[in-house]
């Protein structure tokens, strides 16, 4: 089994096509995660993928935009 530090990103698309960013150790936590957080929604997941969502350059333009609304 993994280290609970090794976390790796996925990507959970479900059957409406939404797509989420989680972390995690496994395919099978990542399952359980989203069902945990979004329990009685009506969710289904479709696929979930490695991957990250954003690129770094993404996340860190979105981190500034954030940063900087907050100071406002």
């Amino acid at each position: 089994m993994k280290d609970e530090n090794e976390t790796t990103h996925f990507i959970v698309t479900t059957n409406n096509g939404t797509r989420w960013a989680e972390t995690a150790v496994s395919f099978g936590q990542v399952r359980r995660n989203f069902f945990g957080k979004h329990f009685g929604s009506g969710m289904t997941i479709a696929k979930i993928e490695k991957g990250r969502l954003f690129t770094p350059e993404e996340e860190e333009e979105m981190k500034r935009d954030k940063d900087e609304w907050r100071s406002r």
